[in-house]
């Protein structure tokens, strides 16, 4: 069954591929596919909070009225005897634990729904983007691509090559002319997916973060990674994305970050809304900080006094 259903996986990759160059699927309608799929998934799984709660409730109830049958001699008078004697105490606590229990779950009830309500309305709002979409960009640095450039045209595999937020600049059009058939893009804002798009591009119109998570292991033979949802966001999503990276990368496979310096944000009103929303970038240092700590050895290249390119290997 493994081989017929990875042949049939195959066709359909390959299919998909087919479409999305010829420009029958456009990447913001490939991702509101991806978005139709993903609200169809059952949500309730038998370890789920709902199915929990019913559990709870009923199993939680507490009865005082015990058995007190029995096929011994005698023993059936003395547990009705000791149920005489204790049960008015007996029945009276367990009123109150029943009560209480009755009220907790019924709480729990309400707030489960309430999640669940918010979670629908967050799947229909952004399924799959982390941030929201970014107000500004950093300027393209010319000597940054070219040094971006010279080190993906080092490398020595044939896998596929990704470069993150493709849709600002020719970063994605000059690599794809360079190495065809190997050079694909992520764009978070679906305008700009499906005009790049029908300029002959191959891009996924999905967030960074998402489309790194959905990534089989050791896939990518390199990457670009770079722009405002990666600079402009919390630092535990960068830690996501560094992680991510080092997960879907290949064994000789090279990352390449272009990162700014914080000070880089007066250039742009837009950039410092975009930062003060969302998380401001953070400096050369701390991201070899956390380079390290996601297991890359790292190497930097000062542009200029804002812009820098590191390199990244396992």
């Amino acid at each position: 069954m493994e081989p017929q259903t990875s042949e049939l996986r195959g066709r359909l990759e390959r299919e998909v591929v087919k479409l999305r160059r010829s420009g029958v699927i456009p990447p913001s309608l490939e991702a509101k596919m991806t978005q139709a799929v993903n609200e169809l998934k059952p949500r309730l799984r038998f370890d789920s909070t709902k199915d929990r709660l019913f559990n709870v409730e009923a199993t939680s109830y507490i009865d005082t009225a015990v058995p007190t049958d029995s096929k011994r001699p005698g023993v059936t008078y003395v547990k009705r005897a000791i149920k005489a004697g204790v049960g008015w105490y007996l029945t009276y606590v367990t009123q109150q634990v029943n009560n209480f229990t009755f009220e907790t779950v019924g709480l729990l009830n309400a707030l489960e729904l309430r999640l669940s309500e918010q979670e629908l309305r967050l799947a229909k709002i952004a399924p799959q983007v982390s941030l929201g979409h970014t107000s500004g960009q950093f300027p393209a640095n010319i000597l940054a691509e070219q040094a971006v450039r010279a080190q993906l045209l080092d490398r020595q595999n044939e896998q596929p090559i990704l470069v993150t937020d493709a849709g600002g600049d020719r970063l994605l059009a000059e690599l794809t002319a360079l190495l065809p058939d190997l050079v694909y893009g992520q764009i978070e804002d679906s305008d700009l997916a499906d005009r790049s798009a029908k300029e002959g591009l191959d891009v996924r119109n999905s967030s960074l973060l998402w489309h790194l998570e959905h990534c089989a292991d050791g896939a990518l033979g390199a990457l670009v990674l770079r722009g405002t949802e990666l600079e402009c966001s919390p630092v535990w999503f960068k830690r996501g994305v560094l992680a991510e990276t080092r997960r879907a990368l290949a064994a000789d496979g090279v990352a390449v970050l272009i990162h700014h310096e914080p000070s880089a944000l007066a250039s742009s009103p837009e950039l410092s809304a975009t930062a003060a929303i969302r998380g401001e970038p953070i400096s050369v240092a701390a991201w070899a900080i956390l380079a390290d700590e996601a297991g890359f050895s790292s190497s930097t290249e000062t542009i200029d006094v804002d812009t820098a390119v590191t390199r990244l290997q396992r």
